[in-house]
């Protein structure tokens, strides 16, 4: 950066110091020289050079010679100071033009830096990125691998609940969630299902307090599978089939269970708080102290299901079939409903139900 300009903190080019210090020298050289030439001509001064005098052979002071005019002042300064004004106002481009140059070079540099470190940074990212996904496949594939063998080897189908396989197969499963996505979740609790360790009431494999969140199993078809006090919050289970399935006091805050069977299914005690449940069939379905808070229930089938003391306080009940379901101490308030909705036989709509359909 050149000794001219520089800038401050804010960005703003400033005057350098030293700049304003040869200004000053120069305008102040300039009046001297003025006052000089205007006392010259008042008082006659030979010396300064704005007269010239005559004198006689003996010495004596004869007279004015000569006086300097305008036009002589003009002759003998104009073409100085137009190349002194020149060379400055040339040196001055030149040293702008490098301060803007070195300036660029400076944000251009910046930029190639910034971009330097962005680019590592996403390399990184991507590199820790597709590490955790292999360990993820790993874990994984060593623990199929692990229960195949307690399975082949060690009895695991046909061991009593309170066996040792039994408790390190729980422990290596349950570690074994904690550190897999939600894709992988889903492999492996297709796994225990297919290989009869999770069915019926007894289940080989207790999967409580499991890590199932945001876990994917869409479509899946799980008849009479245990899940019993899982966590499966903001699952993505579309389209499943959990016909008789054992859901007893399962986390379920957020999960997409719409258009699914669920029908018969056991989820007393259960936390579908903000779910979707869509066109889902929940037909037979014991559904006691369950709370279906800002639940989305629209279209859903809910026919002789067991809803005892279930709360479905502002949940979306437009089109829901409730027929022959006992809503007696139900919380409703705040649901949404409409003239698609189908209530029990006799039921009383209470204050506090709120009809989209007059909306």
């Amino acid at each position: 950066m050149s000794k001219i300009d520089s800038t401050n903190k804010d960005g703003k080019k400033v005057v350098n110091r030293d700049s304003k210090i040869t200004a000053w020298l120069f305008i102040t050289l300039i009046l001297v020289i003025s006052i000089l030439v205007i006392l010259g001509y008042i008082f006659s001064w030979a010396p300064i050079g704005v007269v010239k005098y005559s004198y006689k052979t003996d010495g004596t002071l004869e007279g004015v010679k000569d006086i300097k005019t305008l036009w002589d002042w003009l002759d003998l300064f104009i073409i100085p100071v137009l190349i002194a004004v020149g060379i400055w106002w040339i040196t001055r481009l030149d040293e702008k033009a490098k301060w803007h140059q070195e300036k660029q070079d400076e944000i251009n540099r910046k930029l190639r830096e910034d971009q330097f470190r962005t680019e590592q940074q996403t390399k990184h990212d991507l590199e820790k990125e597709l590490s955790i996904d292999t360990q993820r496949q790993v874990n994984l594939e060593s623990y199929f691998d692990r229960i195949t063998n307690l399975i082949l080897e060690w009895g695991l189908l046909d061991s009593s609940d309170e066996s040792a396989v039994r408790t390190i197969a729980r422990a290596i499963t349950l570690a074994t969630f904690r550190g897999l996505d939600g894709h992988r979740k889903g492999r492996l609790v297709r796994f225990l299902a297919e290989a009869k360790l999770i069915s019926g009431p007894q289940p080989k494999i207790i999967l409580s307090g499991a890590d199932m969140r945001q876990i994917n199993l869409q479509k899946a078809n799980f008849n009479n599978i245990n899940l019993t006090r899982a966590n499966l919050s903001n699952s993505m289970l579309n389209q499943i089939n959990l016909n008789k399935a054992h859901l007893i006091r399962c986390k379920l805050t957020g999960a997409t269970i719409s258009h699914a069977n669920l029908r018969q299914a056991k989820l007393d005690r259960a936390n579908l708080n903000s779910s979707n449940l869509v066109e889902t069939n929940l037909s037979d379905a014991s559904l006691i102290k369950v709370s279906f808070k800002d639940a989305d229930l629209r279209k859903a089938i809910l026919t002789t299901a067991k809803v005892n003391g279930a709360n479905f306080t502002n949940a979306d009940l437009r089109g829901t079939d409730l027929q022959y379901t006992n809503l007696d101490g139900v919380k409703l308030f705040g649901v949404k409903y409409d003239s698609t909705t189908k209530w029990p036989k006799g039921f009383e709509i209470t204050s506090g139900i709120i009809n989209e359909s007059v909306n």
